[in-house]
């Protein structure tokens, strides 16, 4: 959100840029702009600020590279393979938990038809 320029904001010099937090949220609630603390949830934020074909979208691409990259069958009532793909997530500084990939497979599952088998 763009704030309008308004003379009555004071400017600040980069010296005297010593503000709380605690006065940044009252000044931001008192122009309406809404802030948003990082909380332990990360998932529960994402959720909330992607539309639900983005979400699909990215449950859909997470699904297929776990099932295309790591031969993964999301669709099982075990995963296996989650800590392959983790391992290697760690190794680039990815570290994402465990119950937390599996909860995004899993909904992943729900998107992507189970593949016929031959």
């Amino acid at each position: 959100m763009c704030l309008p320029i308004d003379k009555r904001i004071p400017r600040f010099k980069y010296k005297d840029a010593n503000l709380k937090l605690s006065d940044f949220e009252k000044f931001a609630n008192k122009v309406g702009v809404e802030v948003i603390k990082e909380t332990n949830n990360s998932n529960a934020a994402i959720e909330k600020s992607l539309a639900p074909r983005e979400r699909e979208t990215l449950l859909k691409i997470i699904g297929g590279l776990a099932m295309d990259g790591y031969g993964m069958d999301i669709h099982a009532k075990r995963l296996s393979g989650v800590s392959d793909l983790l391992d290697d997530l760690a190794k680039k500084g990815v570290t994402i938990d465990q119950d937390t990939l599996s909860k995004h497979l899993k909904a992943a599952a729900v998107l992507i038809p189970k593949p016929k088998s031959n």
